[in-house]
């Protein structure tokens, strides 16, 4: 469940899962972005990509952890080895088969319990979505882009449809080298920081050619031409600046 990485700012979340994953549609109309993350659910409302409101929901993949042991009564790391390898989001294809009979353990049993409260979190995301598509007045032509870790999850977005008479689409990124939905919002990231950045990317791509590596020496020499338009340049822009 540990990636090694997290988004400091919640409020970036919305941003950069939208970035990441939206490119899989045409944003003409109206968008909600539902982010699960670790910690939090950011929802937000675009149009065409701008943001024009978000807010977050203390409820992330920690939570189910968190719940399933405590009623397990086990620890939140064997909580978590439960999660990731017996959790089925549709709990018709759950196995019945004991694994574990000292804590009468199974697949139906552990995830009837994470869905418990997996369906509490879906009520308060419902309602934070009918909230803004009432406060902003969408068309009924709006659709919802669901992003985040438990999208790796099979059967969790049909789930989330049974239980909120939304219209949602799945919000994947497809990139090589990232195996998992968890890294939606590092890539993010990414995309945003180069977005932002193109100008100062390309100047120094196309002044390459001024960089020479010398065979006798491993550091780059840089001409003084270029050595001048290096102080000048501005700085890169920060996606936590605005």
């Amino acid at each position: 469940m540990k990636k090694g990485i997290k988004i400091l700012e919640h409020y970036l979340n919305c941003s950069c899962a939208a970035t990441a994953t939206s490119t899989n549609y045409e944003l003409e109309n109206e968008c909600v972005s539902i982010n699960i993350g670790q910690e939090v659910t950011t929802i937000s409302a675009y149009n065409k990509l701008l943001l024009l409101k978000s807010t977050k929901i203390n409820f992330g993949v920690a939570t189910l952890i968190s719940y399933l042991a405590k009623e397990l009564g086990v620890s939140e790391d064997y909580a978590i080895e439960l999660f990731e390898s017996y959790f089925v989001c549709d709990v018709n294809y759950a196995s019945d088969v004991i694994f574990n009979k000292e804590l009468n353990l199974s697949e139906k049993r552990i995830s009837g319990i994470i869905l418990n409260r997996l369906y509490q979190a879906f009520d308060e995301i419902r309602s934070t979505c009918n909230y803004f598509i009432s406060d902003l007045g969408f068309s009924s032509e709006h659709f919802y882009l669901v992003s985040g870790w438990l999208n790796d999850y099979e059967f969790f977005i049909e789930e989330l449809g049974k239980y909120t008479a939304l219209n949602l689409k799945y919000g994947n990124i497809d990139v090589l080298g990232l195996n998992s939905q968890a890294y939606a919002n590092c890539y993010g990231a990414l995309i945003l920081f180069v977005n932002d950045n193109l100008d100062i990317i390309q100047k120094r791509l196309e002044s390459e050619g001024n960089i020479e590596i010398e065979s006798s020496n491993p550091n780059l020499s840089i001409s003084d031409e270029n050595k001048s338009s290096e102080t000048t340049t501005t700085r890169f822009k920060d996606i936590f600046d605005d």
